[in-house]
């Protein structure tokens, strides 16, 4: 059971990256969208003046891939959210349920 253990805290630690990670994603997502949105309004209010018009477009293309890389970190902290429970139930039972064997 000491592997498990080691294992479980190992798996724990990941997770606490991962949401770490994503947390501080979602921060830079929210401050890139609130500069694209006065960027855009200043392009509505100014008329579209080349520098504001490629400022949109450097916000979005960014907020593209921050995007992407919070919908990754999703299926990774999703993944090793799964495999914490396995841990768990191998852990407490000594094996998985026959519907949960590898």
């Amino acid at each position: 059971m000491l592997h498990m253990r080691r294992l479980g805290q190992l798996t724990s630690e990941i997770r606490n990256e991962i949401q770490n990670e994503l947390d501080g994603l979602e921060h830079r997502f929210e401050n890139l969208a609130t500069c694209a949105a006065f960027a855009q309004q200043a392009i509505e209010n100014e008329g579209a003046r080349e520098e504001l018009t490629e400022r949109v477009r450097v916000l979005t293309a960014a907020m593209m891939q921050h995007a992407q890389q919070m919908a990754e970190l999703g299926q990774q902290r999703a993944f090793v959210a799964r495999l914490e429970d396995d841990i768990a139930v191998f852990t407490n039972c000594g094996s998985l349920p026959p519907d949960r064997k590898v």
